[in-house]
């Protein structure tokens, strides 16, 4: 036996097929060993195995011919007079020189699909045309494109099988948290919504906010106020109280706006306690971190960078290289089922895949935030976190109110809306006041906010997102890109059904995976 017989036994039986085939056609292309070699090699081990009884390393030797030398006959004394008669009767098998290549058709692609519909069947001797079998347009893709292909095929299939039922999850919870604000006060609506009257007008600040303090519990910490979303939302005051053992209660007051009357109360977060929390933050908190902790989220983050590259293989093999690009973005609804749910899972990937990567890409660069941050420093300087500043005691002066730092506020920012104050916290902190502009993509939060001394009124720093540089912009619409919120309600529903898209393909994809197999095992 010569080592190149002893190298295609041993790859043959040791590797799977479509593995050793690729190893094979990697190995020609290198010029460690020529095709003819390897393919007359095999087709010898092949015929050496056959007498013998064994069948599986017949077969697997069978499958490695196949995908990189094509269909070959069940003796090789018989290849050259098959040849001629396939030849001259059907036009289909021709010999061809060593290397020759031809260009790549859809029909090649899709031959697979199309005997599976005409059932048709095929002798040992000669491959009929009209029905070739899913193996030989595999091996014709390998002969063809290279090995390149297979790789980004079997690389798409290994991550969708596997990473591809994480995506399913992830998405699906994405799903839900785009219209999370929405959910989360219609399953709480007896807290978090209330009358609007003929004529709304909110009770001042200070009165909402002293309601609040009356019924926050002695060792908690009043942090935020939240106005409104809506003309029918409360508005939330935030406070937090923190345990013997330095844990840390979040919770949340609701007051009607219009009466300054407490709705009622809940607790929004306790630290790894997730199940403690309402239902939109055990989504949410599922689709960062999958219930993980916080310090596992570089998992989900890992998760996505591979099924970002999945996605992008995807998009290749799905280009229709003979240019017809509407087969390739429609799905023959009166074929076979396992056409239908091929060309489902193409046309549903080919739709959705500029959606895909934005979140993907965008929930990456928001899990690994260090490393985002550093690459936008590259295009432009990133400043730090604002630091609003200290506030300054007055001798005999009592504290100014919340309207009176909103009025300070709207000296800076004359226009907007006035989304949070983020309350003092101990005796030299200040009041950040946000007043969120119409053209912001960030309806969750404010980068246009103002710090006010407590006890003077007077503006210490401001955060102005006009004044933001190409890498700050950057990171600032990563959130509001992901969820959709950037581009209202069209944006959101978009991300809804970006968030379907996963479950689609991970069916078709299986459903597909499952159909290939079952093709493969009939013909060995």
């Amino acid at each position: 036996m010569t080592a190149t017989s002893l190298t295609v036994s041993l790859l043959s039986w040791a590797l799977p097929i479509r593995s050793s085939a690729v190893l094979f056609s990697i190995l020609a292309s290198l010029g460690l060993f020529k095709r003819d070699t390897i393919c007359r090699n095999a087709t010898e081990q092949r015929s050496e195995h056959r007498p013998s009884g064994a069948r599986h390393r017949s077969r697997r030797l069978d499958h490695s011919i196949l995908h990189i030398c094509g269909p070959q006959p069940k003796h090789p004394e018989a290849r050259d007079r098959n040849l001629s008669e396939c030849g001259a009767t059907t036009g289909a098998v021709a010999p061809r020189k060593p290397g020759a290549s031809a260009p790549l058709t859809q029909a090649a692609e899709d031959a697979p699909l199309a005997a599976a519909e005409r059932g048709r069947s095929r002798n040992e001797n000669c491959l009929d045309p009209a029905a070739p079998a899913v193996e030989t347009a595999e091996a014709s893709v390998m002969s063809r494109t290279g090995s390149g292909r297979e790789i980004f095929l079997a690389t798409h299939r290994i991550i969708g099988l596997f990473a591809g039922a994480i995506f399913v999850l992830i998405g699906l919870s994405g799903a839900l948290l785009a219209f999370r604000e929405d959910i989360d006060e219609w399953l709480n609506a007896p807290l978090m919504r209330v009358e609007s009257p003929t004529r709304p007008a909110m009770r001042p600040l200070d009165e909402i906010f002293a309601a609040a303090t009356a019924a926050i519990p002695a060792d908690g910490r009043p942090e935020r106020i939240t106005l409104p979303r809506h003309s029918r939302a409360a508005a939330i005051v935030s406070y937090m109280v923190e345990s013997d053992d330095l844990d840390s209660y979040f919770h949340q007051l609701f007051v009607d706006p219009y009466t300054a009357k407490v709705i009622g109360s809940r607790l929004y977060s306790h630290g790894d306690d997730v199940f403690s929390q309402p239902f939109v933050q055990i989504v949410m908190a599922f689709h960062w971190t999958l219930l993980l902790g916080a310090n596992n989220a570089y998992l989900v983050g890992a998760v996505g960078i591979l099924l970002f590259f999945s996605v992008l293989f995807g998009l290749y093999l799905w280009r229709p290289r003979n240019g017809r690009w509407r087969q390739g973005l429609t799905i023959k609804w009166g074929a076979s089922f396992e056409r239908v749910a091929y060309d489902a899972h193409r046309c549903v990937g080919a739709y959705f895949a500029i959606l895909l990567l934005a979140t993907l890409a965008t929930g990456v660069a928001m899990i690994f935030k260090p490393a985002t941050h550093s690459l936008a420093t590259l295009i432009s300087p990133v400043r730090p976190e604002p630091d609003f500043g200290k506030s300054t005691p007055i001798p005999g002066r009592a504290p100014i109110g919340i309207d009176a730092a909103v009025a300070s506020a709207e000296q800076i920012f004359p226009t907007g809306r006035l989304h949070w104050i983020l309350l003092p916290s101990g005796e030299d902190g200040v009041y950040v006041v946000g007043e969120q502009s119409a053209d912001e993509p960030n309806r969750t939060k404010t980068f246009r906010n103002v710090g006010v001394d407590r006890y003077s009124g007077r503006v210490l720093q401001t955060q102005d997102r006009g004044e933001f540089t190409a890498g700050e912009t950057l990171l600032e619409w990563l959130f509001p890109l992901h969820c959709g919120e950037a581009f209202g309600a069209l944006g959101r529903t978009m991300v809804l059904l970006t968030g379907l898209a996963p479950l689609l393909l991970y069916v078709t994809g299986v459903l597909r995976w499952r159909h290939k197999r079952r093709a493969r095992r009939r013909t060995i």
